[in-house]
Parts: structure tokens; sequence; C-alpha cells
């Protein structure tokens, strides 16, 4: 194959691209072998016009950018078909043009989805490490009141604005 510039192009961009959006040769290196007489293949093939804008600035409307080009997906489905035996069977191949066409186009983020993310990061991890701490400092109380023979109960009284841990001692005997 000629090294153009128009296939380094077209190389450059295609690594861009994402594995989904890759369909161009479907049959490619694949065979289609019937096992009895009187059955042949038939091929459905759906073609969709591919826009692959990779890296231009100006937006999804401009496809003559040195990092776009335009292809066609092709999407195929194949069945067996069974043929009487007065009929000679026959391989199909039935083209659907698609009346629509896919954008595919590379856009990077913003600073302040950065920044975003960031501080959802930052606050989820607050938030379980407040989750930890409230469940291990209750943990903790209850094994400090079994250890005083289970006659202990713990009450919060609030002076002044402020809250004061006191522990009140029923002897039950």
């Amino acid at each position: 194959m000629e090294k153009t510039p128009f296939m380094r192009k077209v190389k450059r961009i295609l690594k861009q691209v994402p594995e989904e959006h890759k369909q161009f040769n479907p049959m490619d290196d694949k065979e289609y072998i019937t096992s009895k007489f009187h059955q042949a293949y038939h091929h459905y093939i759906k073609v969709v016009s591919t826009h692959l804008n990779m890296g231009s600035s100006r937006g999804a409307e401009s496809f003559n950018d040195v990092n776009s080009i335009s292809v066609y997906q092709m999407l195929e489905q194949s069945q067996i078909v069974f043929y009487d035996e007065v009929n000679v069977p026959e391989a199909r191949f039935s083209y659907d043009m698609s009346p629509m066409s896919v954008v595919v186009q590379k856009e990077g983020r913003k600073w302040y989805d950065y920044l975003t993310s960031l501080c959802a990061i930052i606050g989820g991890t607050f938030t379980t490490l407040g989750l930890i701490d409230a469940t291990l400092y209750k943990e903790c109380m209850l094994c400090e009141m079994l250890e005083w023979g289970n006659a202990g109960m713990l009450i919060e009284v609030k002076i002044e604005g402020d809250y004061q841990r006191n522990k009140i001692f029923i002897n039950a005997h």
C-alpha cells in the first residue's frame, strides 16, 4: 500500500476512533460454507454514513478539517436459506443505505469538570469517613458500657449550647 498523505491522515484518525465505531469491513476474513445441498447464505448489509471528527476545535459541523474524514460503516447479518430441489441456490447480498448518519466527535474536558470531580471525590471521602467514625464511636461506647457490667446508661446533656456526655450508673441488686 502506498503511503500517501491521505492514507497517513486516515490511519492517524482511525487510531483515535473507539472500537465500536470501527465496523468498516465486517465480512473480511469470514467463510460462509454450507453443509448440505440446496442451501445458500443471504447477507443483509446496512450501510451507515459516518463522519469521524477527531480533535477539531470548530465543532461537529466542520467536516473539511484536517482531523476529519467521512467513511461508511457496514453492519452485517447473514443467514442460511434453504431452497427447493428445483431451484438453484444463490448467494444474495442486500444493501440498505441508512438515511441517518453518525457523527463521532472527540471532545476534551473543561477545567470545571475536573474541579467538580475533585470536589465530589473529596466530599464523598469526608462523608464516608464521618460515617465510619460515628459507627466506631457508638460501638466503642457500647463496648465500654458492657465492661461496666451492663449497668451503665449513657445520656447526653446540653449545657449552655455545648453537649456534654455524662454516665449514669444504676446498681441493680
